[in-house]
């Protein structure tokens, strides 16, 4: 839809509504695969609270406070997480300043490819 209309007649036109609410639509996907078959994962919607984790599990493991071995742990899937997330971002941001909603393409046909041709995870086939 974005690629379709851009660039918006203004923020009220019916393709950029169109474009927020198919925008939302996909959130909503996303949270509900992380909420079901992808639980076995850190949450990829609350990037926010899992940022927080890691400096509060950073700080813990400096201080040597509560169980380290879970902390390391916990930080062990966290950290790429936010790393990819953090790169994603910036990847997005220079993707749409260089070539606009065109950068779109490339996050889409990852995810459809790790969606057709990706392998269950470890925990969902035992």
């Amino acid at each position: 839809m974005a690629l379709a209309s851009a660039p918006f007649d203004g923020r009220e036109s019916p393709a950029a509504i169109a474009t927020g609410l198919l925008a939302a639509a996909a959130m909503g996907v996303q949270n509900t695969a992380a909420r079901t078959f992808l639980n076995g994962l850190p949450p990829t919607t609350v990037m926010t609270g899992n940022l927080m984790q890691i400096i509060v599990d950073v700080v813990d493991l400096l201080h040597g406070h509560g169980d380290l071995h879970a902390k390391r742990e916990r930080l062990s899937k966290l950290v790429p997480l936010m790393l990819a997330f953090g790169a994603g971002a910036l990847l997005g941001a220079v993707g749409y300043v260089v070539i606009g909603f065109l950068a779109l393409v490339a996050p889409i046909a990852a995810a459809a490819a790790l969606g057709l041709l990706g392998r269950p995870h470890p925990a969902a086939v035992a």
